[in-house]
């Protein structure tokens, strides 16, 4: 899932617009699962490791 995901981003973070290596990003629920997001390919999107360690943050 996380790898169809940023094949279809075409490598680039959701959240800066910048282009990462697949090891250099995680998977992140669009929805937060916390707020009923389910873990499916329809709620993934691919973020750059500082991006999701910002979101996860606030």
């Amino acid at each position: 899932m996380k790898r169809a995901a940023y094949e279809k981003q075409g490598g680039i973070c959701k959240k800066c617009g910048k282009p990462f290596a697949f090891e250099d990003m995680e998977g992140d629920h669009t929805i937060p699962w916390s707020r009923g997001g389910k873990t499916d390919a329809a709620n993934c999107q691919m973020l750059c490791r500082a991006c999701n360690r910002e979101k996860a943050g606030k």
